[in-house]
């Protein structure tokens, strides 16, 4: 348990993004750890939308943008 409070104390938070492309096995990856994550009742209520080329990143970033 010490070691998860470590680990939340030395968390930070990410605002400056590398223009470097994620290689698509480490998507699936990233993809795969979130679907396995516990959920109440195993309800897994997410899903999740991949997407690699910037074109549509920017899009996508820009429609979110306009949910909040």
């Amino acid at each position: 348990m010490n070691d998860f409070l470590v680990l939340c104390q030395r968390r930070q938070s990410c605002r400056n993004f590398s223009s470097q492309i994620v290689e698509h096995e480490k998507l699936k990856q990233c993809v795969e750890a979130g679907r396995l994550t516990h959920s109440a009742c195993n309800a897994q209520p997410w899903s999740f939308i991949v997407v690699e080329t910037p074109e549509k990143v920017e899009l996508v970033g820009k429609c979110c943008q306009q949910l909040n």
